[in-house]
């Protein structure tokens, strides 16, 4: 027995949509026209896969969209364009060259889309963490005044100037984040090994330290014992700065 969705029409022409368990498409179909609906579409959902974090991860890396893919995906649609290459014709010949698993998905369901009729903005605009706003109306410019191999050929320019201007920051700003990451290590050996020895030896003494003293020991144990949401904070940032 699996689960399936469908989409079936009423004798009025209404859509109902909905999920039913059976053990093959044709019973689903059988149990659609026995209620009196007509059916639309019957899909099998796949069954749930576990996976390891490391399997999960590889997932990702291997399907993420970057702007390279991205300014290679608009060079090559506007090269096909430009040649004469119908669009249905030239989506098929990228989906099939595309190495990312993920990309080749996206591209299939934008060539449904305009084999449905659709305008290619409105299947972009399907996938929006990958077609951003700027992107979608760029190629609806493009579709209205019916210079979308020009349109795409402006895209891939401002892409690669994106991903260039993303590299000249990342590049910038490494060796400032490589001085302060060095300064943070320091300062965490010195609050967890150096001025905890110096506070044993302050502590046997009956005299009331200086104020800066006090901060001192003061940062120390806050350190001490925060220690791991400090790494952590450290960690995500990291992270972030990595995936940005």
């Amino acid at each position: 027995m699996g689960l399936f969705l469908y989409q079936a029409r009423t004798g009025k022409g209404e859509l109902q949509k909905g999920r039913f368990e059976g053990a093959s498409s044709a019973e689903v179909a059988d149990h659609l026209l026995a209620a009196g609906l007509i059916p639309v579409d019957i899909r099998a959902l796949p069954d749930p896969v576990e996976f390891t974090l490391g399997e999960v991860l590889g997932k990702n890396r291997a399907q993420s969209i970057g702007l390279v893919e991205l300014q290679l995906f608009s060079r090559q649609l506007h090269t096909m364009l430009r040649a004469g290459v119908p669009i249905l014709r030239a989506l098929t010949s990228l989906r099939e060259s595309s190495i990312n698993p993920g990309f080749s998905k996206v591209l299939a369901d934008i060539n449904d889309g305009l084999g449905q009729g659709r305008e290619l903005s409105m299947c972009l605009a399907r996938h929006p963490k990958i077609f951003d706003s700027f992107y979608l109306a760029m190629v609806r410019v493009g579709e209205m005044t019916g210079r979308l191999d020009t349109v795409l050929d402006r895209l891939a320019v401002h892409l690669d100037f994106e991903r260039r201007a993303r590299e000249m920051v990342k590049g910038a700003i490494r060796y400032p984040i490589f001085v302060i990451v060095a300064l943070m290590v320091a300062m965490l050996v010195i609050n967890l090994f150096v001025i905890p020895a110096f506070s044993k030896v302050y502590a046997g003494m009956n005299t009331e330290l200086p104020l800066m003293t006090r901060m001192l020991i003061g940062t120390s144990t806050f350190t001490k014992e925060y220690f791991h949401f400090l790494i952590g904070g450290a960690g995500v940032a990291l992270l972030g700065f990595i995936g940005w």
